[in-house]
């Protein structure tokens, strides 16, 4: 819809050069015009992702954690098209699980957009075997027999497990990013406060002051 907005407005601009300068000028300007408005109004008017409801560009690191959403989002796209073909249940419930492990990942990824370089690991790491591995295992369903396709599903069934196992990795060392992060703030903080001389409200922080305490004693 952007494309077609954007060629009418460029087209109505381009005919208005046209007609204000008479002649050849006229044409030349009126092209080059019309070139640049639509230029300029396709990316004007291209829809700005967005992470948790907020511009991606207004966010630290937004715009890169949405182009790796994007190539996630691809790489659903590749899996469903690979396992529209695959008839074997197991395999197919364990593409499922796999993709939903990528959907908590990205999902994660959106939401704490710091993180997207546990994503881009992943993605740069495994996105590609991931679907030149079911891709093989597809075509030896479609043609092995016995003892090869008995085989292949051992395979694909390990190399999904495997998959799923770093997807959940990934997701844990994001957490475990976030949660060291937050702790580093929370000592900034404290130290800050011993040095302005005011003491914690936290009473979980006190009742550990006592007990160490007690324990010196």
């Amino acid at each position: 819809m952007r494309y077609l907005l954007s060629a009418v407005l460029a087209f109505a601009g381009g005919i208005a050069c046209v007609l204000m300068v008479p002649g050849i000028a006229g044409i030349v300007s009126g092209a080059v015009v019309a070139a640049m408005l639509y230029v300029g109004l396709s990316l004007v008017l291209r829809p700005q992702a967005r992470l948790g409801g907020v511009v991606a560009s207004l966010l630290p690191n937004g715009e890169e954690a949405a182009r790796r959403i994007e190539d996630a989002r691809n790489l659903e796209n590749q899996i469903d098209e690979v396992a529209a073909d695959i008839d074997n249940r197991q395999v197919l419930a364990e593409i499922a699980e796999l993709k939903e492990g990528i959907e908590r990942l990205v999902g994660y990824t959106e939401t704490h957009p710091a993180s997207f370089r546990r994503l881009s690991h992943f993605l740069n790491t495994y996105a590609e075997q991931c679907v030149s591995m079911l891709r093989g295992y597809r075509s030896l369903e479609q043609s092995a027999r016995g003892e090869t396709l008995n085989r292949a599903v051992e395979d694909a069934l390990s190399g999904l497990g495997d998959l799923q196992g770093v997807v959940a990795g990934e997701l844990e060392r994001a957490m475990g990013s976030e949660a060291s992060e937050l702790s580093s703030d929370s000592d900034a903080i404290r130290r800050l406060m011993e040095m302005d001389g005011y003491t914690s409200d936290d009473p979980g922080r006190a009742g550990r002051s006592e007990t160490n305490a007690k324990g010196e004693g």
